[in-house]
């Protein structure tokens, strides 16, 4: 990232030369989807489907389906009968092109290589605004903004989301924060070690959209990664375990039944009858068994 990046004056996030904390996080985000998610480069492109959907609808009436939304898109569920429905698109598209010649301007850049282009395009263009808000602050707010707004990228890659269960089962700890610490360290390795595994794919895809690509971008998603596995992981095992936690402590408290009882009986009783009428003047209290239960008993004058 350069900090000697401008950004354009008339940008609304900016205000007095400064971006806010929310438009640098969105900008982070933003980021993750387009550029260094695992899915990054179909959700650039299943944006671009929408578009030319929504055109072609309002130009000719023609209602198409998002070839993202078909399960053969991907190649593992695509049987050897089955047709790429990326090609089945293009077909499509072209077979509108003769029906409409008049328009083939405006629809031929839907087609497939068009529609990569235009993923390829809001690569660039998140990447680029996301460095120019992010060059205008060089404080903690603006770093704390890119960490948040990485974060919650990444909850969209389902890469990530598909390996959060693994670290979450339980440990050897005994003590609230040993469970939430080692659940933090098992998920922050599990998810750093996939980051690692699909970066040859997203640095592919970063390098094809003409962005920065290589070991130093990797790293840096291997460490979001591995951080927010660790986050994840220490916030769900301690909402776990924190109200059972919180329960065995309520339970272990001394019953001032017993205590008192136990005072009477081999402790200061003097001492303490002087305490109760320093707090409560005139008052004493009693300690008596009824059907095998303690009662405190405090009597008082007045």
């Amino acid at each position: 990232m350069s900090f000697f990046r401008t950004v354009d004056p008339a940008e609304p996030a900016v205000f007095e030369g400064e971006a806010g904390f929310s438009a640098i996080a969105e900008a982070s985000r933003d980021v993750m989807l387009y550029a260094d998610n695992f899915n990054a480069r179909a959700h650039g492109q299943s944006e671009g489907f929408e578009r030319a959907i929504e055109a072609i609808r309002d130009e000719t009436g023609i209602e198409l389906r998002n070839p993202h939304l078909d399960p053969q898109s991907h190649w593992i569920n695509r049987m050897p009968r089955d047709e790429d429905p990326f090609k089945v698109w293009d077909r499509r598209i072209e077979e509108i092109i003769e029906q409409h010649p008049d328009k083939a301007e405006i629809f031929r850049p839907f087609m497939m290589e068009g529609i990569t282009d235009y993923a390829k395009g809001r690569a660039r263009e998140t990447s680029d605004r996301y460095e120019g808000l992010a060059a205008t602050r060089d404080d903690w707010t603006g770093f704390g903004a890119g960490i948040y707004g990485g974060f919650k990228g990444a909850l969209r890659d389902p890469a990530t989301l598909a390996t959060l269960p693994f670290g979450l089962g339980a440990g050897g700890a005994r003590t609230l924060a040993g469970k939430v610490l080692s659940t933090a360290w098992r998920e922050a390795l599990v998810t750093g070690t996939t980051e690692a595994a699909i970066q040859p794919f997203v640095q592919k895809w970063r390098a094809e959209a003409g962005l920065p690509a290589g070991l130093e971008e990797a790293a840096r998603n291997v460490g979001l990664a591995t951080a927010l596995g660790g986050v994840i992981g220490a916030g769900v095992r301690g909402a776990v375990e924190l109200p059972g936690t919180i329960r065995r402590q309520l339970s272990r408290r001394p019953d001032p039944r017993l205590q008192a009882q136990t005072i009477l009986e081999i402790g200061d009783e003097v001492a303490l009858a002087e305490a109760i009428d320093d707090a409560f003047p005139g008052a004493a209290i009693e300690v008596t068994v009824n059907d095998g239960y303690f009662e405190l008993l405090m009597q008082q004058k007045g």
